[in-house]
């Protein structure tokens, strides 16, 4: 059945539409993230002729000190960072809409570039998932942002946690334990993998990884308990 409580990886003010949903839908919502972010001061070393964003926050580290040229192709992993890149008037030319599925998104992206240079843009503990398909002559991997794991203890219980990101997932654990009956939301298969170590809890993951996503399953596969 329908959830009563949700606990999500993301902080509060990032959750205005999803906190509204859960309200509309009578569903108590706390939102913490375990992860802070700091810039680093590095730039591209050689011109690329894709910039491949894995995260909103790699986007805004990136615009904030650098130009994307109007002759670049730009592109992303996933709707909801296309979304957010789209939001400042930029065009997204790829994504995929199976963002939980680094495989497939490797694949896809793979084929599409083509024989096209790119720049990904990464965190300094990202898994190169996508990067690593990418033969290194076609590649520049630019470090431009710090992830460091927080610490939080979290004294409620929830009836179903949204885990946003396999670090977010080792942040929660470094305090805090899962109930045994609560219901886990895994944001794509890197995180779904990270849990599958640490919890015998029943697991559903997102394949698209977006909102939209998320609040079916909480409407439709938690109601029908598949």
């Amino acid at each position: 059945m329908k959830p009563s409580t949700v606990f999500i990886t993301k902080n509060m003010e990032d959750l205005e539409d999803f906190s509204k949903f859960c309200m509309d839908q009578n569903i108590k919502l706390f939102g913490k993230s375990f992860i802070e972010f700091s810039p680093t001061s590095n730039r591209l070393r050689t011109p690329c002729d894709v910039y491949f964003f894995s995260s909103k926050k790699g986007f805004d580290y990136f615009i904030q000190n650098q130009v994307i040229e109007r002759n670049k192709k730009i592109a992303c992993l996933g709707k909801e960072t296309k979304n957010h890149i789209e939001s400042f008037g930029y065009c997204v030319d790829f994504y995929s809409v199976s963002a939980g599925n680094p495989v497939k998104v490797s694949i896809e992206f793979k084929e599409w570039l083509n024989d096209r240079r790119v720049a990904f843009i990464l965190s300094q503990i990202s898994l190169k998932s996508i990067s690593k398909e990418i033969p290194s002559t076609q590649k520049e991997e630019l470090i431009l942002y710090h992830t460091q794991i927080q610490n939080h203890k979290i004294e409620e219980k929830f009836e179903m946690y949204v885990f946003t990101s396999p670090s977010n997932v080792r942040g929660f654990l470094l305090s805090n334990e899962l109930p045994a009956s609560a219901k886990i939301i895994a944001w794509g298969k890197s995180t779904e993998k990270t849990l599958q170590a640490t919890t015998n809890n029943k697991i559903i993951t997102l394949k698209e990884s977006t909102f939209d996503e998320l609040k079916k399953v909480i409407l439709f596969d938690f109601y029908l308990d598949i």
